[in-house]
Parts: structure tokens; C-alpha cells; sequence
């Protein structure tokens, strides 16, 4: 019984790990009948679900990779809390990158958005690293950002 629960506590993590996030909201994004999934053809959201993968996913995992290959971290599972820091930052930078991308093709405005929020929110735990002593002060602080981004959201559509 045991096995069982640990099986399903690692297969619910790997699904909605944060790298492979982006890439799930993306093909929901598309998959609801909306005004991106029909303003964007179908060819163009596979190419930008290409896009996603590779830059919030594929690129940060290959950068964890050759961190721990120069002895940066220490393990590829950034079991160690400092090494988190630079992953972080190399997934923060393909973000970066994503947005502009985005932002280039004139894509609707909805898409660039959520991926400057991913953005926003992989800065966050940056800041609550740095700032913030536990866990609970870090789920009180991600509540209040979430709220306020919301608010932001909405006002500008």
C-alpha cells in the first residue's frame, strides 16, 4: 500500500511539475473554445506549443544538466536549497525569451501575458528565498501576489 501511494505522490508530481506547467496551460489555452484558440491557427499553436516546451522545459532542464556538469550544483534533483538559485535563474532568462517571442509575433495579448506571469511568479520565489523565512510566510505572500495579479489581469483586458 505503501508503494501505491508513493507511485501516486511521484506521478501527480512529475505531471504538474513546474517546468511542464506552461506547456499543460498552453495546450488548456488552446483546448477551450476562446478567442485564442480561434484566432490562432492550428498550425501556428503547434509551432507555439514547440516554442513553450522547449524554452519553459526542454532549456531549463538541459541548463540543470550542464550546471551540475561544471560543478555549479550538486545534484541534479537540486536537492540542496542553494542549488536552486541558478536554475531558477536560467529559467527565468528562457522566459524572458519566451515573452519576447510573444511579444514579436503579435500573438494575443492573453499568451504573452500568462508567460510574463510565469515569469512573475519564478521572480517571486526568488524574492521569498532571499526574504522570506518559511513556508507559511511564502504561501501567505504568493496568496496576496496571486490576488493582485488577478486584479491586474483584469483590468487590462
Amino acid at each position: 500500500m505503501i508503494i501505491m501511494k508513493n507511485f501516486w505522490a511521484r506521478l501527480i508530481s512529475a505531471v504538474l511539475h513546474p517546468l511542464i506547467m506552461p506547456s499543460i496551460a498552453m495546450v488548456i489555452l488552446f483546448a477551450i473554445p476562446s478567442y485564442v484558440s480561434f484566432s490562432v491557427s492550428s498550425q501556428a499553436q503547434r509551432l507555439i506549443l514547440v516554442i513553450v516546451f522547449i524554452n519553459t522545459c526542454l532549456a531549463p532542464l538541459l541548463a540543470i544538466f550542464f550546471l551540475k556538469r561544471i560543478g555549479v550544483i550538486s545534484s541534479v534533483l537540486l536537492d540542496e536549497r542553494t542549488d536552486r538559485i541558478y536554475p531558477v535563474l536560467v529559467s527565468v532568462f528562457f522566459y524572458l525569451f519566451t515573452y519576447y517571442l510573444f511579444r514579436q509575433a503579435n500573438l494575443p495579448s492573453v499568451m504573452s501575458y500568462f508567460i510574463m506571469g510565469a515569469t512573475l511568479l519564478t521572480l517571486d520565489w526568488l524574492y521569498s528565498y532571499f526574504l522570506l523565512e518559511d513556508q507559511y510566510t511564502y504561501d501567505i505572500h504568493g496568496r496576496i501576489y496571486r490576488i493582485s495579479y488577478r486584479c491586474f489581469f483584469i483590468t487590462k483586458i
